[in-house]
């Protein structure tokens, strides 16, 4: 189609080509002839960009890996600095499919807890290439049913005669 619209412009030209008086008439097949290639160019264009539509990444965004406690390790991409901790947690529990009562994580030495889901990635020094480690949490309940001590309910008393063998 876009052929056919150029080849009429083409044909004018050609026949301007061979007239003595042909100033105006190629004026005129020069505009003709650019509006047309403008217009393909701009439709090749636009076709390219439509089967490349790739989702950009962030430009500020980095890769990170959580290790868990038995060593399967999964990297989280397209984090961006200002990404809050709990989000990143929320992702985290996601991709090990985990309940956040479960699993805690901790950078180096560094063992998070609730006050820094507040906090942005940046804040708590994680970025490209970091490694976290995931471990589960582990609950005891430790209080005895009553603040008594435990009392011995039953007594037992052995007697033996000195040639008795037990």
């Amino acid at each position: 189609m876009a052929e056919t619209r150029l080849l009429h412009p083409l044909g004018e030209l050609i026949r301007a080509l061979n007239k003595e008086d042909n100033l105006d008439i190629l004026r005129t097949v020069r505009v003709k002839l650019i509006e047309e290639l403008d217009a393909r160019i701009e439709a090749v264009e636009l076709q390219k960009a439509a089967q490349q539509q790739v989702q950009p990444k962030k430009p500020d965004g980095f890769t990170c890996t959580v290790i868990s406690m038995s060593g399967e390790a999964k990297d989280f991409e397209d984090l961006s600095p200002l990404d809050s901790f709990a989000s990143f947690v929320e992702r985290v529990m996601d991709e090990f499919d985990m309940d956040g009562d479960q699993m805690h994580l901790c950078f180096g030495t560094k063992h998070f807890t609730e006050v820094d889901e507040s906090k942005t990635l940046q804040d708590l020094k994680i970025q490209e290439g970091s490694e976290l480690t995931m471990y589960m949490k582990v609950h005891h309940d430790l209080k005895p049913e009553t603040s008594q001590k435990p009392r011995m309910t039953h007594r037992m008393t052995v007697t033996a005669e000195p040639d008795e063998t037990f």
